[in-house]
C-alpha cells in the first residue's frame, strides 16, 4: 500500500478499489459487446454499400431516360437500405448505445439507412410516375406549340409523393448527431445533408409548378402575358433594357406569340397622377412606373413585372395575366435543342456560338437603318422560337427551358398570387435578395444610352472578418473593365448619346457611364468608399429591404475602375461562443454578356476555426480562413460552420451554463 493510500479514510479506499474492480470487469465486457455487435454492423455496412451502388445506377438510368430500369434499381436500393436498417436495429447494436461514441455512431448508421429508404422511395415515385405518361419525359415538353397540360396533371401526384419522401429524409438528416461519431460516418452524414439540401429545392419547385402550370397554360381560360425582350448590352436592374415586347397568349395549352414590336411605340403614362396601386417607390427616390424604359431599373423581377402590368393596363386599357422576361442567352439554349436557325430577314444562320454576339453587338454594325437594328433581337427571338417549337425534340426542349430558367435567362411573374407563389418557390420569378444571413448584391444601370455593356467585365472581391455577437467587418471591391475599342467610330452602339443630361459628361465612343448600386443587409454601416483608391462620396438610395449605396461612375474605353467599400455589418452569423454558422449570398445581374466573377474570403471569429467542407465542395478551408471563387450567375450561396476546439467548446458550454440564472425572480 502506498503512503498516499495510507492517508485515505478506509471507506474511501474501499470505494476506490471497488471502482477499479468495476473498470477491470467492464472494459473486457464492453470490448466483447463491440466485437459481437460487429457482425450485424458489418451486415448493415454491406447492405448500405449495395444500396448506394444501386442508387448511383438508378440515377444514371433515370437521367438517360431508361425509366423502367431506373425504377427497378431504385426499388433494389430501397430494399438494400431497408435491410441495412434492419441490421442496424439488431439488439446487439442497440447495446452500444450504452457506450459513448460507439452509441452515437450506431444511431447515425440507423438514421442513414432510413434516409436511404426514403431517397430510394422518392426515385421509385418519380420514375414510375414519368413511365406512366404516354411518351415518358417527352410528354412534359411543349410539342407543336402546345403545353401538354394533361401530362402535367397526371404526373403531379407522383411528384408530391416523392417530395414527401425527401422531406422525411431531410428531417432525419437534420436530427443526426454532428459530433462524437466516427470520422468516416461523420463525413458520410455531412455529404448526405449536402445532397439533400441541393435536391430538396428542386423537388419542392417541381411540386409547386406542377400544381400551378395547368392554370398558367390557360386550362380554365385564355391567359395573356407580356414578353419583355431584354438587351444586356445596355444593362438595367433585371438584366437589360427592354427594347422589344410581344404578347403571348396560351389557351388550353396552345401558345400563340405575336411579332415583337419596339417598346418605344407604346404610350407612356399621362402626366396625371396614377392610382395609388400603381405607385411603386424605388431606390431612385421617384416614381418611375410611368416610363417604359425605366420599368426594370430595379433588380427585383416581381416589382418590374408589376410596374409593366400596371402601365399596360393604364395605357392600353387591358389586363395582363403576367410578364415573361427573356434575354438573348435564352435563345442559345433553344438553338442547342432545335439546331441552327437560318434567318432570311437577318441574313445570317443563328447558332449557339453567334446568336448573343449578333443581336447584342454585330447587328448594330450590319444594318444601317435604325429600325432594322432595333428589331434584330425581335426577329431573332421570333425565328428561334418558331424553330424551337417546330424542330426541337421534346426532351431537349424541356431541358432547354429548364436550364435557361435555372440560369436566370427566363423568369416569369403571374398576377395570380397562387401562381406567383409557385414561381417564387421554383426560383423562376427573378427574385433578388435573401431571407437571412449576409447578402452582397451588385447591380448596374447603364445611363450612357449606348450598348457598351457588351464589352464590360465585372469582378467582385468580398473579404469578411466575423466578430463576436454575430457582427462582422467587410471590405468590398467591385472592378469594372471596359474592353470597348478605343478608336471606335461614333454610332448607335458605341455612342455617344448627345442627350441634354449627357452633354456635360463629354463621353466619347465606347465610354460607359453607369449607376452602380451595392445592396447590403439592413443596418449595414458604410464607413468609407473609394474610387480607384481615392475617397469619394456616395449617393443615398432607398429600398425597404436593403441598405443601399449608389455611385455614378464613368469608365472610358480601354480603362478600368474599382470601387472600394468598408462596411460594418449587423448580426450576419448565428451561434454562440462555442459554435456558429455563417450564410452569405452574392448576387448580380445574371444576363450580362460577360459573366460577373467573384472572390470571397471569410475569416472565422477569434479563437474559432472552420469545419471541413464535404468532398467536392468549391469552398476551400484552411483553419481560420475559408475562400471561394467563381462565376456569380443567378446568385451564389455559401454556408460555413465554425467552432472552437473540443476543450474550448466544453469550456464555453460551462461558461454559458454558469452565466445564466437557474431561476428568474
Amino acid at each position: 500500500m502506498t503512503r498516499a493510500e495510507k492517508t485515505l479514510p478506509r471507506r474511501a479506499l474501499r470505494k476506490r478499489r471497488r471502482w477499479g474492480l468495476y473498470a477491470i470487469i467492464a472494459v473486457p465486457i464492453l470490448i466483447v459487446l463491440s466485437l459481437i455487435s460487429l457482425i450485424p454492423a458489418l451486415s448493415a455496412a454491406r447492405a448500405m454499400e449495395e444500396g448506394k451502388s444501386a442508387l448511383a445506377d438508378a440515377q444514371r438510368m433515370f437521367e438517360s431516360g431508361q425509366l423502367g430500369k431506373a425504377q427497378a434499381e431504385f426499388d433494389r436500393a430501397r430494399n438494400e437500405f431497408d435491410r441495412a436498417s434492419g441490421h442496424a436495429g439488431n439488439v446487439l447494436i442497440h447495446l452500444e448505445s450504452l457506450v459513448p461514441y460507439l452509441g452515437r455512431t450506431a444511431d447515425t448508421i440507423r438514421g442513414l439507412s432510413d434516409i436511404g429508404v426514403n431517397v430510394s422511395q422518392a426515385g421509385v415515385d418519380l420514375s414510375s410516375g414519368i413511365s406512366a405518361l404516354p411518351s415518358g419525359f417527352d410528354s412534359l415538353a411543349p410539342a407543336k406549340g402546345r403545353i401538354q397540360v394533361g401530362a402535367l396533371e397526371q404526373l403531379a401526384p407522383s411528384v408530391t409523393s416523392a417530395r414527401a419522401a425527401l422531406e422525411r429524409a431531410h428531417k432525419t438528416a437534420t436530427g443526426l448527431p454532428k459530433s462524437w461519431v466516427f470520422p468516416l460516418v461523420e463525413d458520410a452524414t455531412a455529404l448526405v445533408r449536402e445532397r439533400l439540401d441541393s435536391a430538396l429545392p428542386a423537388i419542392r419547385s417541381a411540386d409547386a409548378l406542377l400544381g400551378s402550370l395547368p392554370e398558367f397554360a390557360g386550362q380554365t381560360r385564355p391567359r395573356r402575358y407580356f414578353v419583355a425582350a431584354q438587351n444586356p448590352a445596355e444593362l438595367r436592374g433585371t438584366g437589360g433594357l427592354i427594347g422589344l415586347y410581344s404578347i403571348l397568349t396560351i389557351d388550353k395549352g396552345k401558345m400563340s406569340l405575336r411579332d415583337f414590336e419596339s417598346i418605344q411605340e407604346l404610350p407612356n403614362r399621362p402626366d396625371s397622377e396614377p392610382p395609388e396601386s400603381m405607385r411603386i417607390p424605388t431606390q431612385f427616390g421617384r416614381d418611375v412606373s410611368g416610363e417604359w424604359s425605366e420599368t426594370n431599373e430595379m433588380p427585383q423581377g416581381p416589382i418590374a413585372a408589376t410596374m409593366i402590368e400596371a402601365l399596360w393596363e393604364r395605357t392600353m386599357g387591358q389586363k395582363l395575366d403576367g410578364t415573361i422576361f427573356i434575354d438573348p442567352q435564352a435563345l442559345t439554349y433553344m438553338i442547342e435543342a432545335a439546331g441552327a436557325v437560318p434567318s432570311q430577314e437577318l441574313g445570317v444562320t443563328l447558332t449557339p456560338g453567334n446568336v448573343v454576339a449578333f443581336v447584342t453587338n454585330r447587328a448594330y454594325f450590319v444594318f444601317d437603318d435604325s429600325d432594322e437594328r432595333k428589331e434584330a433581337l425581335g426577329i431573332a427571338a421570333r425565328d428561334v422560337w418558331t424553330s424551337f417549337l417546330r424542330e426541337a425534340p421534346p426532351e431537349k426542349a424541356l431541358r432547354a427551358l429548364v436550364t435557361a430558367a435555372g440560369a436566370g435567362h427566363i423568369f416569369v411573374h403571374a398576377r395570380d398570387p397562387r401562381l406567383e407563389a409557385a414561381f417564387l418557390t421554383a426560383g423562376a420569378a427573378g427574385e433578388f435578395g435573401t431571407d437571412g444571413g449576409d447578402f452582397l448584391g451588385s447591380v448596374v444601370n447603364n445611363f450612357a444610352g449606348n450598348k457598351v455593356d457588351f464589352y464590360m467585365k465585372r469582378s467582385i472581391r468580398y473579404e469578411v472578418t466575423l466578430l463576436a455577437d454575430g457582427q462582422a467587418k467587410a471590405q468590398t471591391e467591385m472592378t469594372f473593365t471596359n474592353d470597348a475599342p478605343a478608336n471606335a467610330k461614333p454610332g448607335y452602339a458605341m455612342g455617344p448619346f448627345l442627350g441634354i443630361s449627357h452633354r456635360s459628361l463629354h463621353l466619347g465612343p465606347g465610354d460607359n457611364h453607369s449607376l452602380v448600386s451595392l445592396y447590403t443587409p439592413k443596418g449595414t454601416l458604410l464607413t468609407e468608399i473609394t474610387e480607384d483608391g481615392k475617397h469619394t462620396i456616395v449617393q443615398p438610395e432607398l429600398d425597404p429591404n436593403f441598405q443601399l449605396y449608389g455611385n455614378y461612375i464613368r469608365i472610358d474605353a480601354q480603362r478600368e475602375k474599382t470601387l472600394g467599400y468598408s462596411l460594418d455589418l449587423p448580426r450576419v452569423w448565428t451561434g454562440d461562443n462555442a459554435i456558429g454558422s455563417y450564410n452569405l449570398k452574392i448576387q448580380a445581374q445574371a444576363s450580362t454578356v460577360k459573366p460577373t466573377t467573384a472572390e470571397v474570403v471569410v475569416h472565422a471569429p477569434s479563437g474559432m476555426h472552420f469545419t471541413e467542407q464535404p468532398e467536392g465542395s468549391p469552398i476551400e478551408v484552411d483553419g481560420t480562413t475559408a475562400t471561394w471563387s467563381g462565376e456569380v450567375g443567378t446568385g451564389v450561396e455559401l454556408d460555413l460552420t465554425f467552432e472552437r476546439g473540443f476543450w474550448g467548446r466544453a469550456w464555453a458550454r460551462v461558461g454559458d451554463f454558469v452565466s445564466k440564472p437557474v431561476v428568474r425572480l
